[in-house]
């Protein structure tokens, strides 16, 4: 590795977990299993990831960069794929599959599901009625006798306060 990233993330009993990188480094070296995980580099830092993830994410970069060399020694260009629907950049580059942020919003998908059973339960049961199930802050209001600003009021300081707990 060319430089040490700033931090280092593994799984531990399924919640990632950070390390000094020279401490992964001795773990590489004492213990067999770090030697068969992967990690990914994800804005200065590499984080632990499944194999699913790992192959995606260098499979895109692989496409990128192919595509990248031909249209750079003109072996194809972006206009050659322009057809009256769409111009030939949408078609080589898909927007939608941006690995890195992926796997960034599934790892905070994890971590919100462990905090959620931090809150209270009213206060669970009103993120999840709302997040989960759907149901807009006017139907809630009328479902808890309040008006919907309150709803709002509350929910707000819900998310601060899960906001707070996924900064620890």
């Amino acid at each position: 590795m060319k430089y040490a990233p700033k931090k280092v993330f593994i799984k531990e009993n399924n919640e990632y977990v950070e390390i000094s990188y020279s401490e992964l480094c001795y773990r590489t070296e004492t213990d067999d299993t770090y030697k068969s995980k992967l990690f990914l580099p994800l804005h200065g830092m590499i984080m632990e990831v499944d194999k699913e993830f790992y192959d995606d994410f260098y499979r895109q970069k692989d496409r990128d960069e192919y595509l990248t060399w031909r249209t750079r020694n003109k072996d194809v260009s972006y206009s050659d794929y322009d057809t009256e629907d769409c111009n030939g950049e949408e078609m080589l580059v898909d927007p939608d599959e941006d690995v890195a942020k992926q796997i960034t919003d599934k790892l905070m998908i994890e971590k919100l599901r462990s905090v959620l059973p931090l809150l209270p339960e009213d206060e669970y049961k009103l993120i999840y009625e709302h997040y989960f199930l759907g149901i807009s802050q006017v139907e809630l209001a009328a479902l808890y006798g309040k008006n919907q600003s309150n709803i709002s009021r509350k929910i707000s300081r819900i998310l601060e306060k899960l906001k707070k707990f996924l900064e620890i």
